[in-house]
């Protein structure tokens, strides 16, 4: 969830919540005022094509379940939808032929909240610090004649290119 919404002081920072990396602000789609968090087609293709021609090829879209419901239900003109489900086990569910994500703890869609992300995730750098610490706590349980146990680990996570990542933001509330 971290990875998802986490603020890069006391939690990793999260893909939906960076703005800028090295000053360089993200790429960012705002949709329409609306009196309920609504993508449309138009959005998505917005966003789509913010992204530069040369990050798309190994592109994904990135949304927390809420959105990707809203997703699967838009259609084009001719009442075809824009989701296409994965063909084959252990496919992706593809969005305008390139592979849409599910992040577990993806933001909800809000007014005025980044809840969409595409591009190229490979920029997205997750560090781990090798080694687990764990600790044996034998005193604190020691009453009830239980033993407990405290793990540690560390991790962090950056964007490290702004322009390989576009964000879609909802509009504030009508």
């Amino acid at each position: 969830m971290s990875f998802a919404t986490g603020n890069g002081t006391t939690a990793p920072l999260g893909l939906f919540a960076a703005a800028t990396v090295g000053g360089v602000n993200l790429g960012i789609v705002t949709g329409g005022v609306s009196a309920t968090p609504a993508i449309t087609g138009d959005d998505v293709i917005d966003v789509f094509h913010k992204l530069a021609v040369s990050y798309r090829a190994r592109a994904s879209f990135v949304a927390g379940d809420g959105l990707i419901k809203l997703i699967r239900k838009l259609k084009s003109t001719d009442n075809q939808y824009l989701w296409q489900p994965g063909l084959s086990a252990g496919q992706p569910d593809l969005l305008m032929n390139r592979p849409l994500l599910v992040a577990e703890g993806g933001p909800a869609p809000l007014a005025a909240a980044k809840t969409l992300v595409f591009g190229d995730l490979k920029t997205y750098v997750i560090a781990d610090r090798l080694g687990l610490a764990m600790q044996r706590l034998n005193e604190l349980y020691a009453a009830k004649g239980q033993i407990g146990f405290k793990f540690n680990g560390r991790h962090d996570a950056r964007l490290t290119d702004p322009k390989a990542i576009v964000q879609f933001k909802h509009g504030a509330a009508a």
